[in-house]
């Protein structure tokens, strides 16, 4: 059994963290020479259909694979990186379904691609040098700095409330899209107290001089990366400017434990426009997929199945 908090990109693939988040979270582990090379965490479970699913453990947006250091030529240190994800893909389970988000550190995508995989970007956005707050802050957009100088006349930041009054928010926000939240309350509560062992979060709330939430962030940290982890506002209170002024608090939070600031970046638009306002630049990582022959087939069949559903209720609704 290795000491798997040494070998790790971020927080999210430290033992304890995936213990709070998946218990039952698995991983396979390269060796060369006797020197642990590479591991790779994912979580497996089977669905009600039989099938076997490996994808990212709860609320943990990338998880490896954790690659070491290697010295010599590019060329034969990139041929050893080679080896060492075939070594760590040749030892998965079978699956039917798998999608991972690899940590951005991971930048070859051959040996997935040769491995069957389908391998597609996806980006989030970071602040790279917390060192400098009016540097960052001189970095936003005139109209992000606008919003938050907006916000502080409506509403202050509270550091004392709890998981419970944040995710009432997280409703809130969701409903608005007639959605539930992704991840429920037990979840979020399993995280917090882990974290709060660890020393590792932050929640922040904006409220209104009558005690309204109209915002709140979850941060999540090491010494080298803080999270913006999870966010909620209040749909009806948008235009307070809460939720700017909220991020930009955790920003300043997250500059005295950790180098840089991570959004946790979306592919949906008006969130990427949020995001890249506060001056963060666009990093990418990959996103690695592959199914199984049967999988395929079910899946085609359902969609098949719903289609043709779907026509036969819109031809009775006529």
């Amino acid at each position: 059994m290795i000491d798997a908090s040494k070998y790790t990109n971020s927080l999210f693939e430290k033992p304890w963290w995936l213990n709070a988040l998946s218990p039952s979270w698995e991983e396979v582990v390269h060796n060369a020479n006797g020197e642990v090379r590479g591991r790779l965490i994912f979580q497996r479970h089977r669905v009600k259909s039989g099938f076997t699913i490996i994808g990212n453990p709860p609320l943990t947006q990338t998880i490896g694979p954790w690659l070491s250091e290697l010295t010599g030529s590019y060329a034969n240190s990139l041929g050893k990186q080679h080896e060492i994800i075939k070594g760590l893909l040749d030892q998965l389970p079978d699956f039917d379904s798998l999608s991972l988000n690899l940590s951005p550190s991971v930048k070859d995508i051959l040996p997935f691609h040769w491995a069957g995989f389908n391998c597609n970007w996806r980006c989030t956005y970071r602040i790279t040098d917390l060192t400098d707050m009016e540097r960052v802050y001189s970095e936003m957009t005139d109209k992000c700095r606008n919003i938050i100088r907006k916000a502080e006349k409506q509403v202050t930041i509270r550091d004392d409330r709890t998981p419970n009054q944040f995710y009432e928010l997280v409703i809130k926000t969701w409903a608005r899209q007639g959605r539930l939240p992704p991840y429920s309350r037990e979840t979020l509560l399993r995280l917090d107290a882990a974290c709060l062992v660890n020393k590792s979060r932050v929640l922040l709330m904006a409220e209104d001089a009558n005690g309204v939430a109209h915002a709140g962030a979850y941060l999540v940290y090491d010494d080298r990366i803080a999270y913006y982890l999870l966010g909620g506002a209040d749909p009806d209170l948008r235009a307070s400017g809460a939720q700017n002024l909220v991020v930009w608090h955790a920003i300043q939070h997250a500059s005295k434990h950790s180098r840089m600031f991570d959004f946790e970046g979306s592919m949906v638009e008006p969130i990427e426009h949020s995001f890249r306002s506060f001056g963060a630049v666009q990093v990418p990582y990959i996103n690695i997929s592959k199914e199984s022959t049967r999988f395929r087939s079910y899946t085609a069949v359902r969609k098949l199945i719903k289609g043709n559903l779907i026509g036969i209720i819109q031809a009775i609704a006529k």
